[in-house]
């Protein structure tokens, strides 16, 4: 999930992507149209979490893909 681009476009600021994205997949509608089946099979992935609330799953290692530091942008003005 972090290395997909479109999937990074689609997280939450705590790494989530919404159940509902992965469930709309082609191959994955292809094999089920349960959302609960999805979901059971989701929390049983080692590789992700599913939030306590079950609509939102993210990769289970996201802590390492985080930026060890913010960005800060300075401005310098009139620096003789």
């Amino acid at each position: 999930m972090i290395h997909d681009i479109y999937l990074q476009s689609q997280m939450d600021a705590d790494n989530y992507v919404p159940i509902s994205l992965i469930a709309n997949f082609k191959l994955v509608k292809r094999l089920t149209h349960d959302l609960q089946l999805i979901i059971d099979v989701l929390k049983e992935s080692p590789s992700v979490e599913v939030d306590t609330e079950e609509k939102r799953v993210r990769s289970s290692d996201y802590l390492a893909y985080l930026p060890t530091r913010k960005r800060c942008t300075i401005i310098l003005r009139n620096v003789p």
